[in-house]
């Protein structure tokens, strides 16, 4: 909300490329006929869920990082806060009010072209929401020992959702070998798996539980470290 009041154009912007996006890329793939065994409705289905899902890792690894350089995580080692979980809900906030301009439109989308699970995506959403916020703290913790985060956030986040995840193309449209190696990898579970629920996928939460387990031992691991040079900084 402070970023709209600063910036009051970038609430039109957020309220439009969410279904300018959602119209443009299922258009692009129908036009050059690079739909696969989709159908035109299925693919509108699946852009509409894969882009409500691309939103979630935005707002998360840069305010961390902003506020490492600033010293204002090191000043609050001095109050009774649990700082892994302030950061948690911080970005918790910003991520779902990023959303809602696209929520508004996959809503739209799943009405119109007759989508299915809507509960169970809505829960895998939740997942990948708790992985992403959980990367999205690590990720910013590395500012205390890097003055940017921009290229792990590009490799980490980024990239592979794009590569190998079907936030830009669904897997089937992918070469076989690209998509075994996305099932050794978190996002195929992230993106492509919750995405597919809508268009009547059994889904399978248990990798993603996993990886959300495993990001949580990592997240208290890199946090443990990075605390000990904050409280060096004389919080």
């Amino acid at each position: 909300m402070k970023r709209y009041k600063t910036f009051p154009l970038d609430v039109l912007i957020d309220a439009l490329k969410g279904p300018v996006l959602l119209l443009v890329i299922p258009s692009l793939w129908y036009g050059i006929g690079g739909i696969g065994s989709f159908s035109v409705r299925e693919l509108f289905l699946y852009t509409a869920a894969s882009h409500l899902i691309v939103l979630l890792p935005i707002y998360v690894s840069f305010p961390v990082a902003r506020m490492i350089r600033t010293g204002f995580l090191s000043s609050l080692l001095t109050k009774p806060v649990n700082l892994s979980a302030y950061l948690f809900l911080r970005n918790l906030g910003s991520t779902v009010i990023s959303l809602l301009s696209a929520l508004v439109t996959f809503l739209f989308i799943y009405h119109v072209y007759g989508g299915v699970n809507l509960p169970l995506f809505f829960l895998g959403v939740l997942l990948t929401l708790v992985f992403y916020l959980l990367l999205g703290q690590s990720i910013g913790y590395l500012a205390t020992w890097f003055y940017t985060i921009w290229g792990f956030q590009s490799i980490l986040v980024y990239l592979p959702s794009l590569l190998v995840g079907g936030s830009l193309i669904p897997l089937d449209l992918l070469p076989s070998w690209l998509v075994r190696l996305a099932s050794f990898l978190p996002w195929k579970s992230l993106h492509y798996d919750v995405a597919m629920i809508v268009l009547g996928r059994t889904p399978n939460f248990l990798p993603l539980l996993l990886w959300i387990f495993a990001l949580l031992i990592l997240e208290r691991i890199v946090f443990s470290i990075a605390v000990r040079k904050w409280e060096s900084w004389g919080g």
